[in-house]
């Protein structure tokens, strides 16, 4: 009991220690504690910055999560679709127009898509404009796509889930080119997230851990899946909630997806510990209904505040 009592002040320790820690961190940019009306009037104060601060604007972006009708702006901003310098935006939003009108104009030529009848799935439609740009859609039509066929898969994943986010069709090309061509920047790290996944796992809850373990489900954990498709993959029927997560991917932290993955065992905690198989387990956790969706991702965000400083600092960040 008192080794059980002295483990719990440690932890409670390391725990205050790292809030202490990041609010230090963001009071230092200027990010004080503030409830959802401030927090509006911070991130509007940070865009009138000449130029845009983006490490402020990145440290904002993981400590709150951002107001759906300012998402669009920022993630624009923080992918480097727009320009930090105000007065050049103009240009910019031109130049991104017309190269996506270029795109969509060539699908239409070569009667991939009608713009007498645009009854098209827009998703598909980013994923041929990517694959047109990059001179790959021959490939694509042959159907050789043994090679490619999983970066087909995964901007496809993305794609979809932007579309359910963002509303303008510009904007949701964009954003989906960025982010699948910007997660390599993620790939070494994608690597070294499953043994994490496990160690939050134990703290929150050592009996499901320990039953996990024995039927095996880590070993078949679709992992590539889920971290290259930023959860899209099994989100189907909630992807319009999944703005509040990839807030955090698109300021540069890929460790929520950690969470994600503890969320959605804690989530099922009750009847995972009733199977027998890591094949019945695997498909209990892969059909994802719309309101466990939407409580995966809150708890998400509770483990992610809780333990956000922790798993940098493991990971040896300051």
């Amino acid at each position: 009991m008192a080794s059980a009592s002295n483990a719990n002040s440690a932890s409670n320790a390391n725990s205050d220690a790292a809030k202490n820690f990041r609010m230090l961190y963001y009071e230092h940019l200027g990010l004080r504690n503030a409830d959802q009306e401030d927090q509006i009037k911070t991130l509007e104060q940070l865009l009138k910055e000449e130029p845009i601060d983006k490490n402020k604007l990145m440290a904002f972006t993981q400590r709150f999560s951002l107001p759906a009708m300012m998402r669009p702006l920022v993630w624009k901003l923080l992918l480097d679709i727009l320009p930090l310098h105000k007065e050049s935006m103009t240009f910019f939003l031109k130049h991104r127009r017309g190269q996506y009108n270029d795109l969509k104009q060539a699908l239409i030529t070569m009667r991939m898509i009608s713009d007498e009848a645009p009854d098209y799935k827009q998703s598909k439609v980013i994923v041929s404009m990517f694959l047109l740009e990059n001179g790959m859609l021959s490939v694509l039509h042959k159907n050789v796509l043994k090679k490619d066929g999983h970066k087909v898969f995964v901007l496809e994943s993305l794609s979809e889930a932007v579309c359910e986010i963002i509303s303008d069709e510009c904007d949701a090309f964009w954003i989906s080119k960025k982010l699948f061509v910007q997660q390599e920047n993620f790939f070494d790290l994608f690597v070294q997230l499953p043994k994490y996944v496990k160690y939050y796992l134990q703290l929150e809850d050592q009996r499901l851990f320990e039953h996990l373990c024995e039927i095996q489900l880590f070993k078949v954990l679709p992992y590539n899946k889920w971290f290259q498709t930023y959860f899209a993959y099994i989100f189907k029927r909630s992807l319009e909630y999944l703005g509040r997560i990839w807030d955090k991917l698109i300021s540069g932290s890929c460790n929520i997806l950690v969470f994600v993955c503890v969320a959605i065992l804690l989530s099922f905690s009750i009847r995972l510990k009733e199977l027998k198989s890591s094949e019945a387990a695997l498909r209990l956790i892969s059909n994802l209904s719309e309101d466990i969706g939407y409580a995966i991702i809150d708890k998400t965000m509770e483990l992610y505040e809780q333990y956000q400083t922790s798993l940098a600092m493991e990971q040896g960040y300051p």
